[in-house]
């Protein structure tokens, strides 16, 4: 967030004030967070790639390492053939698009080699942009025999990788209400593979529709239902409230299947209209809102006895760097710090790789440290010639982490730089409360004269305009803040 402002010698630019601020307010639903998941949870994420050899590449192990650190244990694959229209009796491979067997084989055993369980979920798609679960082929004994062709490849394949789960079928509405021909592929399923069988069902009402759970062992959701509030900026609590009909619906579902529950997708985008369509937002970027609701799932479903977990969509195997900031992957942003304080994760970044997933040289990110911390430096002597002596001032600081930054466009770990606007570096504070949200094993903080914070930028944090030091001084706490993230008076 950037809003001009003046900026005089020796005192902190309005822009870094921003930045505290800004963070502060992305950081507040970690409070809500802070409760690891149960053991029993699959924390999973719906692992991408759209290219024939994507699965198999390092970039694709660099982002399965992370996703370990984040505290994933789940790794979903996503392997897509094509249709050519809705009305295509033939599902088919596309060489450009669809993952080969070698590189499914590679990521696989990359990811039993990090402890995670596989799950292997086919998609079809149709080239000309019709959505699955709309299809409607001329011929539908036709269309289940190349289906069936297609997810009994993958059964042997899950079969030989020793996949925990095969599902069966992913948003396929239009289809699912043949109950006999699913009813005989899961038979023909069961003779090749001995793991999970699920179905990924569009919606809860999509779920309702389904007459064949009976032969599955869990309920499969991609659970993309609007959580309308009316609210731009709704709270966790409005979140978990709008969640309720849902509960209830699936709770009604899993009372008259005795099947569990297991959410096969959910998602939001960092999109100011995320919450009105999860499945495609529009909107501009707000990477704190896809945090909020985040927390918000994880708080509706984490003490539920019969609900086993939610993969997340999604992580790319392959990002290429341009993805818009408004994406689903929370790669960079408030929200994987959320799920990696929730699943337990390390939050260890594997070497030479930035939050976005793309690759950097580590002596790189050296240099560019060093460079920052001699502008800082010139800039205190300056101060230090230029401004004389003064009575001490109190100070905010911000307890944040790296990914808290890198979702405000700051740099990897701790440097926060724009181009031709270089801001003061921000990492935890060793004296404050220990904030969940904070990353483990961050560098000293750097502490910002904050002052009264500018009405504008209280507006957008939903704060008062007298921002208070958490109670130091005889000074109010925040609200709407949890305290660790308030500032300590020097």
């Amino acid at each position: 967030m950037y809003m001009k402002g003046k900026s005089n010698r020796g005192s902190i630019s309005f822009a870094a004030i921003a930045t505290i601020v800004a963070t502060m307010c992305i950081a507040a639903p970690a409070a809500h967070a802070a409760q690891t998941l149960p053991s029993t949870w699959e924390r999973g994420m719906n692992f991408t790639s759209w290219t024939a050899g994507g699965y198999g590449t390092d970039s694709a192990r660099t982002n399965l390492r992370e996703l370990a650190a984040l505290g994933t244990d789940q790794v979903v694959l996503t392997p897509t053939w094509y249709m050519d229209t809705a009305q295509s009796n033939e599902i088919v491979r596309d060489a450009a698009k669809t993952p080969t067997d070698d590189s499914l084989k590679s990521v696989m055993s990359d990811a039993r080699s990090l402890g995670m369980s596989i799950v292997l979920k086919p998609h079809v798609d149709v080239h000309d942009g019709t959505f699955r679960g709309e299809i409607a082929p001329a011929d539908r004994g036709a269309w289940f025999a190349s289906y069936d062709a297609m997810v009994l490849h993958y059964a042997d394949l899950a079969r030989d990788a020793k996949a925990q789960t095969l599902v069966v079928g992913t948003e396929l509405t239009s289809m699912a209400a043949d109950t006999a021909s699913f009813d005989a592929l899961i038979a023909k399923v069961r003779s090749s593979f001995d793991g999970t069988l699920t179905y990924a069902a569009n919606w809860v009402d999509g779920a309702e529709q389904v007459a064949f759970w009976d032969r599955l062992d869990a309920i499969g959701i991609d659970a993309y239902m609007p959580l309308s509030t009316g609210n731009a900026t709704p709270t966790v609590e409005t979140l978990v409230a709008a969640w309720k009909p849902y509960v209830d619906s699936i709770s009604n579902l899993h009372a008259r299947t005795g099947k569990p529950v297991m959410f096969t997708e959910l998602g939001y985008q960092s999109l100011t209209g995320a919450l009105d369509n999860p499945a495609d937002a529009s909107g501009s970027p707000d990477p704190r809102l896809q945090a909020v609701a985040y927390t918000a799932a994880l708080s509706v479903w984490r003490d539920v006895s019969w609900f086993q977990g939610i993969s997340w969509w999604n992580w790319e195997a392959e990002p290429t760097g341009d993805d818009p900031a408004g994406s689903f992957s929370i790669a960079g942003k408030p929200a994987a710090d959320i799920l990696r304080v929730a699943q337990g994760g390390t939050g260890v970044t594997p070497p030479g790789v930035e939050r976005s997933g793309m690759t950097v040289p580590t002596g790189a990110s050296v240099l560019i440290l060093t460079v920052l911390l001699g502008l800082a430096a010139v800039f205190f002597l300056r101060r230090r010639r230029t401004v004389g002596p003064q009575a001490p001032t109190p100070v905010e600081t911000a307890p944040v982490s790296a990914s808290g930054l890198a979702a405000l466009g700051f740099g990897r770990d701790v440097i926060g730089v724009r181009p031709a606007r270089p801001v003061l570096t921000l990492v935890e504070n060793p004296h404050a409360s220990r904030s969940p949200y904070a990353a483990p094993a961050l560098a000293p903080v750097t502490q910002v004269a904050a002052g009264t914070l500018p009405p504008q930028l209280a507006a957008a944090c939903q704060v008062p305009t007298g921002f208070g030091r958490g109670g130091h001084a005889g000074q109010p706490s925040t609200p709407g803040l949890p305290s660790t993230y308030h500032g300590v008076a020097a």
